[in-house]
Formats: structure tokens, C-alpha cells, sequence
């Protein structure tokens, strides 16, 4: 079994800029903690991130929790960095109907070697298919 650790306080202020800029703290609490044992795994290439339960909430403990292996972390470039922060952030958000914390999935998942070949062209390529089913959805109506 992991041992948390709480994550240190100059990544703990990155992780709060990038949760401000996207006005998350308005509606939710985060918790940090280092994983030294976390490894690279089909789900997660840094971190994860868990949605608390209400019980837990009513408790004291933040909504959302983010657990990340901190070595790996810190040898990471400052852009690289951001983006992984980023990247942990969006499976979290808020459902301001339902007044709730939602935990959400990627909606976009590719090989490594394609994305490396075509980028950014793949989301080009998402959306112009998507363009042209619902043509054709429509046509068929």
C-alpha cells in the first residue's frame, strides 16, 4: 500500500494558481498529497484525481483530492507542469444546476504515435466527423 504524503507547499501554490484561474475554488476544495509509489498506469501518467464522498465532505475533507508522484513532478519543465496540472483539473468540475462537484472523463483518447504524427490535426479531424454525422442524422430525419 501507498504512503501519502502532503505535497509540498511551492507545488501545493502552483496547483492553486491554475485552480483559481479557472475559478474552481469557488465551488470546490482541493487536497494534495504525494504518492512517491505511483507509476505510470493506463489511467494515469501522473496523478489522480478522487471526488470525496458527501459523507467525507460533511466530515471536513475537501471535495476533491489529488494525488500525484511529486518526484516526477518536480523534473518536470514549468510548461509541462502546467499542463499536467491542467490536465488534472478538467476530471473535475461543477454542475451548477445540480449545485455539486461532478468527476468527468476524457472525452478524447488516441494512440501515443498517432498523436505525436497528426497533433492538434485530430481534433480538426473529431469535429469535422461529428460535423458530418450530424448531417447526415439530419438528412435521415
Amino acid at each position: 500500500m501507498s504512503k501519502y504524503t502532503k505535497l509540498g507547499e511551492d507545488n501545493i501554490k502552483l496547483f492553486q494558481e491554475r485552480i483559481d484561474k479557472y475559478n474552481l475554488s469557488n465551488f470546490m476544495e482541493f487536497s494534495f498529497f504525494h504518492d512517491e509509489k505511483m507509476k505510470i498506469t493506463s489511467d494515469s501518467f501522473l496523478g489522480k484525481v478522487y471526488k470525496n464522498t458527501e459523507l467525507s465532505v460533511v466530515q471536513g475533507v475537501p471535495e476533491v483530492t489529488i494525488i500525484v508522484n511529486e518526484d516526477i513532478f518536480d523534473g518536470l519543465s514549468d510548461l509541462h507542469q502546467i499542463i499536467a496540472i491542467d490536465k488534472l483539473l478538467a476530471f473535475v468540475s461543477y454542475d451548477t444546476e445540480k449545485e455539486k462537484v461532478i468527476k468527468t472523463s476524457p472525452d478524447f483518447s488516441e494512440h501515443s504515435l498517432i498523436f505525436e504524427k497528426y497533433g492538434t490535426e485530430l481534433l480538426s479531424l473529431r469535429s469535422e466527423i461529428s460535423r458530418l454525422f450530424s448531417e447526415k442524422d439530419e438528412s435521415d430525419s
